[in-house]
């Protein structure tokens, strides 16, 4: 809860009637408006905008305004000042700078700029900042298997190195339970070494991105789980050729062969139950240097509708491979 702030020190001129806030130690922001009338103060970081548009976007802050003023106010160029305890300069920067410049809102943005937004959002009943970075997040961690694509370019967080592991600490302590099973599925598919170890910070040599401990126990028991669900996605490809109705045996085992090899060789991949049909041909074919559509009219059906039906099983029940209640639920 915002509070104001007591004075570090008081006017030496009895003739004055205001505080003026001791501002050593203190840091003023980029976001410092001259026709700004209040100042709030985030660790040692100073921020002047403007009341009224606080109080128009969050009930927090409105409600805090409503309060009588005390007459020792401490003040910055004649602005009350209100501390904002518990919150990071680094977000209420974030925060105030995506609200106030619209540029901030075109195309992918940091994750360090969506967890502020997220942050900040719901501590003050912000909807509108809260709202939208929590859309940013669950486009980038789809709870519909038609939204997963593995090949796509990421369009609303900037993709860096380590970023997966922190959205999933992220969504883990700020209980963002729709986001939780694509966050740990993306996060257990990675390296084991990866898992266990982390990744290289990007741009910080020695520093490595970690899955907080309970992150990643779920993703250790997890993948056990998705492998298991990995082998039942594809235990179609055991019929390829054996099928009464194949009408081109040879060709169609011949491709059976050459599917298990690409598909559990020389590790699965766990992301590949998740695939459209169209990129799971292309990653296989990649692969193995086979072609799919070979495969005889009635192998090439089965093998397609088979595998489409099993890809919404598999998403259907990914929550419960990470101890998750179902879908339904967590959307609540």
């Amino acid at each position: 809860m915002p509070k104001r702030r007591r004075a570090d020190s008081t006017s030496q001129n009895p003739e004055e009637n205001v505080n003026v806030l001791d501002e050593s130690g203190l840091t003023r922001s980029n976001v410092w408006l001259e026709d700004g009338n209040v100042v709030l103060q985030a660790e040692k970081t100073l921020f002047k905008i403007h009341r009224g548009f606080l109080s128009r976007i969050s009930p927090i802050f409105a409600d805090v305004f409503t309060m009588a003023q005390p007459d020792d106010e401490p003040t910055v160029e004649g602005c009350p000042v209100m501390q904002l305890p518990g919150d990071l300069a680094v977000d209420m920067q974030h925060a105030l700078a995506i609200l106030y410049d619209q540029s901030y809102r075109r195309g992918a943005i940091p994750f360090d700029i969506v967890a502020a937004m997220i942050r900040i959002g719901r501590k003050y009943e912000i909807d509108r900042l809260r709202s939208e970075g929590l859309a940013r997040l669950q486009i980038e961690l789809p709870s519909e298997v038609d939204g997963v694509d593995p090949h796509k370019n990421w369009t609303e967080i900037v993709l860096e190195q380590g970023v997966l592991y922190r959205m999933a600490n992220f969504a883990h302590e700020c209980n963002l339970m729709d986001l939780l099973p694509a966050a740990y599925f993306w996060s257990a598919c990675q390296d084991l070494d990866d898992i266990v170890l982390g990744v290289p910070w990007e741009g910080d040599s020695g520093t490595r991105v970690t899955l907080l401990p309970e992150v990643q126990r779920i993703c250790l028991v997890g993948r056990h789980n998705l492998l298991e669900g990995h082998n039942q996605a594809f235990e179609w490809v055991g019929e390829i050729g054996a099928r009464s109705d194949c009408k081109d045996r040879k060709m169609c085992q011949c491709i059976s062969g050459s599917l298990t090899i690409a598909l559990w060789k020389p590790s699965p991949d766990l992301s590949a139950p998740t695939d459209s049909w169209n990129v799971l041909v292309e990653t296989l074919e990649a692969k193995q240097k086979l072609k799919v559509n070979k495969l005889c009219s009635s192998c090439l059906e089965y093998a397609k509708s088979t595998f489409l039906a099993k890809r919404l099983e598999f998403w259907d029940k990914l929550p419960s491979y990470f101890g998750l209640p179902s879908w339904d639920e967590l959307e609540k």
